[in-house]
C-alpha cells in the first residue's frame, strides 16, 4: 500500500493532490471495505499540515463513517494535525 500511494501521490502541491483527495473521499464514503478505508485513511496521514487545512471541512465529514477503533485512530492522527495547526477555525 505504501509503495503505491507514493507512487501516485507525486507532487502534493499540484492539482494531482486534488484530484486524489476526491478519489480518496469517493473510496472512504462508496466503499464498505474496512482495507479500503484504511487505504485512504493513510493517504489522508500522510498529505501535508497545509493540505490537510485547506480540506478541513471536507475532512471532518469524514467521521459519520468511522465504525471501528482501527479508522477512528487512524483519522485522529490526521485531525490532531489540523487541530494543533488552527483550533480556532475548527471549534
Amino acid at each position: 500500500v505504501r509503495s503505491y500511494l507514493s507512487r501516485i501521490d507525486g507532487d502534493k502541491k499540484s492539482s494531482h493532490g486534488e484530484h486524489l483527495f476526491k478519489k480518496m473521499q469517493a473510496l472512504w464514503f462508496e466503499s464498505d471495505i474496512f482495507d479500503a478505508k484504511i487505504v485512504a485513511l493513510y493517504w489522508l496521514d500522510h498529505q501535508s499540515t497545509e493540505f490537510l487545512v485547506k480540506n478541513q471541512k471536507a475532512i471532518l465529514k469524514w467521521v459519520n463513517e468511522i465504525d471501528n477503533w482501527a479508522h477512528s485512530d487512524a483519522y485522529c492522527s490526521a485531525i490532531a494535525r489540523i487541530f494543533e495547526h488552527s483550533l480556532k477555525s475548527v471549534l
